[in-house]
């Protein structure tokens, strides 16, 4: 099941608000400029003619977002520019800018959120900074990369612990606890590191992370340099999403333009159980319903793709 909801624009990334509302960001080149674009479905679930409630231009392309709250979106740009969306009514007709931040120098990457609503943002500039939206102020700034920083992670179950990647091919872990300089976990095998999630561990020590040669790997973080427990070769190029789903499975999305479903057994070992080949580009964005036993996809070919537990349970 599919629908095509913003023809023109590539999707960079799509997310939920709990089961109520749906969020696309999308980009599209407008004469000699790239342009953003975010609209919210009513629906978490959109049909091929879905219930638009809220839909704005940005100024600047987009690569990353999150839901700040209920009502809110933080979404990052390619100018290095996070945006805060407010919905201003309760079925979301209408959606304002209300804040904004410009200390990247560069396109933001990727964007998390802890529970202490401390966001972090990870740029092409290198850097990873620390932000305290609420009071719209910036309140740290790491330089633990040499190359571009391609995607961050709160630590499932340490609130001041975060892993970032980065071209470089390292994966770094910062304790905000600590005034060490972070930990480089694994051995840097010359390949960009490019996506990263928690995995479903009791102690929040196991994490999966993705290369720009197609592997996934689960790390213990440990471990230090004897950190990689398995590998699985799930794609063919760079993997641009990794999300934990339910069940010790995790969902990769890659730029060879297919997504797939990787259970991790009991010994730790990855077992790829469900391949999908529908997107036409490279895939971009995951966000996962697990209560609802389902998950999204979308890509540069401006599909949303809907992919039911069912596709993969008797795999």
């Amino acid at each position: 099941m599919s629908a095509k909801v913003v023809p023109g624009f590539q999707y960079d990334a799509l997310c939920h608000q709990n089961d109520r509302y749906l969020a696309v960001l999308g980009s599209t080149l407008c004469s000699s400029r790239w342009t953003g674009c975010i609209r919210i479905f009513l629906d978490a679930l959109p049909s091929s003619s879905p219930e638009i409630t809220g839909f704005t231009f940005c100024e600047n392309s987009c690569a990353d977002m999150l839901w700040f709250d209920a009502t809110s979106l933080l979404v990052g740009c390619d100018n290095g520019e996070l945006v805060l969306w407010q919905m201003l009514d309760d079925n979301c007709n209408t959606v304002k800018r209300v804040a904004s931040f410009l200390e990247h120098n560069n396109l933001v990457s990727s964007l998390d959120i802890n529970s202490n609503k401390i966001v972090a943002s990870g740029s092409w500039d290198k850097s990873i900074k620390l932000w305290d939206v609420a009071k719209e102020e910036s309140i740290a700034t790491l330089h633990k990369h040499s190359a571009e920083v391609t995607c961050l992670k709160w630590n499932r179950t340490e609130m001041n612990v975060l892993i970032s990647t980065s071209r470089d091919g390292s994966i770094v872990i910062s304790d905000f606890r600590e005034s060490s300089t972070g930990c480089v976990l694994g051995k840097n095998s010359g390949l960009a590191t490019t996506a990263i999630t928690n995995c479903s561990n009791i102690d929040g020590s196991e994490i999966a992370v993705g290369f720009e040669n197609g592997e996934v790997s689960l790390f213990d973080v440990r471990q230090a340099s004897e950190a990689i427990l398995s590998t699985n070769c799930s794609h063919k190029r760079w993997i641009s999403k990794l999300v934990y789903y339910k069940n010790n499975k995790i969902i990769s999305a890659s730029d060879d333009c297919s997504v797939s479903v990787i259970d991790i057994d009991a010994s730790g070992q990855l077992n790829i159980i469900y391949n999908d080949y529908r997107h036409q580009d490279f895939v971009k964005g995951l966000s996962c319903l697990p209560e609802r036993n389902m998950f999204l996809s979308c890509g540069w070919d401006s599909k949303i793709h809907i992919h039911f537990d069912h596709m993969f349970d008797n795999c």
